[in-house]
C-alpha cells in the first residue's frame, strides 16, 4: 500500500460519522423499521471491510478492538478459513461498533439529530 492510500487516524473518524451521516439520512427518508439493520448493511458492503489492506486500518484506529469477541466470544471466528477471513472479521466488528457509537452520540432512532441541553438548562 502506497503512502498515498494509508488510512490516517483523521481519515478513519471522519469515514465513522460520514457513514453514521448516511444511515441517518436514510432513516429518516426512507424510515425503515430497524437502525441496526441499516448499520449492519452499510458497514458489511463498505470497502474497509471488503478489501483486506484496509482492514488492518480500522483495527489500528478503532476504539472497539475487541467488538468480535464482546459480541460473539470464540464462535466468531468458526469457519473462518484464512488469515484474511480473521482479519476482516474483526473489522468488521470493530467498524461497525464505532459507527453505532457515532450513530447513537449525535441522532435518534428515526435519523433525527439529538437535542443536547446546556448543562444546568432546564
Amino acid at each position: 500500500m502506497s503512502e498515498s492510500e494509508r488510512i490516517t487516524c483523521r481519515d478513519y473518524w471522519q469515514e465513522v460519522a460520514s457513514v453514521a451521516d448516511d444511515v441517518a439520512e436514510e432513516m429518516r427518508e426512507a424510515a425503515y423499521d430497524d437502525v441496526s439493520d441499516l448499520l449492519w448493511q452499510r458497514v458489511d458492503s463498505h470497502q474497509w471491510i471488503i478489501y483486506y489492506h484496509h482492514n488492518l486500518a480500522v483495527m489500528e484506529h478503532t476504539d472497539n478492538g475487541a467488538a468480535l469477541m464482546d459480541e460473539m466470544g470464540a464462535d466468531g471466528l468458526t469457519g473462518a478459513d484464512s488469515w484474511h477471513e480473521v482479519c476482516m472479521r474483526f473489522a468488521f466488528w470493530a467498524f461497525r461498533a464505532d459507527v453505532e457509537a457515532s450513530y447513537w452520540e449525535r441522532f435518534t432512532e428515526q435519523g433525527r439529530p439529538v437535542i443536547k441541553m446546556k448543562e444546568g438548562a432546564r
